[in-house]
């Protein structure tokens, strides 16, 4: 029995012994592996990167000493540099206050792994894995808005019509103004690419926005004859001056291919602050004093001019009895906000209206490219019935016995077919435009019967 406790006694030093050494090595081991890690408590652990740049071993403050070196401090004199048509504007890149977030991602790189427990550690500094960060820009895109904005601000945004002047026998033509703008979205999109990209020095030529007003110089510039005139006469009296005024306004007008001429919008009211004199007017079958009287004989002058360019009025109205100053059924009556004469340009060049009154006489001429002269216009009337006057008379007892007085001259009625006749190439073409009825108006007398 001895002899087996003796065997047992031994068996147990041993396993004792190793035990105490498997302890003894893994107290060794754990410390060694708390000091290694405990030697990264203030660095980064192995394998890790910023923008692929090692970063194992290093501290907040050298990694920051690396990354500021290399990407912020290029930033410093880093500007945004725009060319908008020959000028050269420039925004630093401080006043946008554009920088890396470096401290942002040394924070990330430094804190991989700090979570762990000591040994977990000591095993990613052992076998590390590769860990990459990439910095990120940030900058106020506002400043950079409010850059182009200003930059725009230089451009010219009124946008001016060419117009054209007869001078003599020629004409002047003074060109038009574009608007200009910068194409602001496509600019701020390309600026953001390359800051994006890591540009340190951004250079771009805007592109520029032309918006052209309606009429430019190269299209007046195709006004170069006359392609129909027109003239009435008149008497020298009150009448003249209202054609005066009428005609002056109405002239010196151009009308682009497509565009309405509207001879009341252009001509306006015949009100007495604009000059304008009490003559006859045709008011309810009847000549009486009115504002503007002898206007019609203006808007029936254009309207012949017009038509013998080949010009076909959109609006027209004949008035209520024939006018002494054109053949029947070749006037053009108007009445402000009630009657109006309008025509469309359907000529493939813009015209410009020209009229002016000599010794008694109105004359309207049409302006337009000589190409349109292969053509040329008439109008030819056709009365085609007479309708005798009616002879009313209406007593009036202010009058001395058998006393006559004629309270309406009337007129007599006509049916008058009207033709456009075209010219071209030694042959004539006949079309009917008009088929105008003026009703007969009866002659009014006031007797003391």
């Amino acid at each position: 029995m001895s002899k087996v406790k003796e065997k047992l006694n031994k068996k147990s030093i041993v396993v004792i012994v190793v035990i105490c050494v498997i302890l003894l090595s893994l107290t060794i081991y754990l410390r060694y592996s708390y000091s290694v890690s405990n030697n990264f408590k203030s660095a980064i652990y192995p394998g890790v990167s910023i923008e692929n740049i090692a970063m194992g071993g290093k501290t907040k403050e050298e990694a920051k000493n690396i990354l500021v070196e290399k990407y912020d401090k290029p930033l410093e004199k880093g500007s945004i540099d725009i060319k908008v048509k020959e000028q050269v504007y420039s925004l630093p890149y401080a006043d946008i206050n554009i920088k890396y977030n470096i401290d942002e991602v040394i924070n990330s790189a430094f804190e991989y792994g700090k979570d762990l427990n000591f040994y977990s550690q000591y095993k990613i500094i052992k076998k590390p894995k590769e860990m990459n960060y990439n910095l990120s820009l940030s900058y106020d895109k506002e400043v950079v808005q409010g850059f182009l904005e200003n930059a725009d601000k230089t451009l010219n945004k009124e946008i001016v019509d060419a117009t054209i002047a007869k001078v003599g026998e020629n004409f002047q033509v003074a060109s038009e103004k574009v608007k200009e703008e910068i194409d602001i979205t496509q600019a701020f999109e390309e600026i953001t690419k390359k800051i994006e990209n890591r540009e340190t020095e951004v250079s771009l030529e805007t592109t520029i926005k032309v918006t052209n007003p309606k009429i430019m110089a190269d299209d007046l510039k195709k006004i170069d004859t006359v392609i129909s005139s027109f003239s009435t006469k008149f008497n020298p009296n009150e009448r003249s001056i209202n054609i005066q005024i009428a005609s002056k306004a109405a002239s010196g007008v151009v009308v682009m291919p497509g565009d309405t001429y509207s001879f009341n919008e252009l001509v306006g009211d015949t009100t007495p602050d604009k000059g304008y004199r009490e003559a006859p007017v045709i008011v309810n079958n009847k000549l009486e004093p009115g504002y503007g009287g002898g206007v019609c004989q203006v808007s029936t002058t254009l309207h012949n001019a017009v038509v013998r360019a080949g010009i076909i009025p959109t609006e027209r109205m004949h008035h209520s009895m024939p006018v002494s100053y054109v053949p029947k059924g070749m006037d053009a009556m108007i009445s402000y906000n009630i009657v109006d004469y309008k025509f469309k340009n359907t000529l493939n060049f813009p015209i410009y209206i020209h009229s002016y009154v000599l010794n008694n006489e109105l004359i309207f001429s049409i302006y337009s490219n000589s190409t349109l002269k292969n053509k040329t216009y008439d109008l030819v009337s056709d009365i085609y019935k007479e309708i005798p006057q009616n002879i009313k008379y209406i007593k009036d007892n202010k009058l001395k016995k058998g006393q006559e007085v004629v309270d309406n001259i009337g007129s007599n009625g006509y049916k008058v077919k009207v033709y456009l006749v075209t010219y071209e190439n030694g042959e004539s073409n006949k079309r009917l435009l008009y088929n105008d009825y003026y009703e007969p108006v009866d002659k009014i007398i006031k007797k003391n019967i």
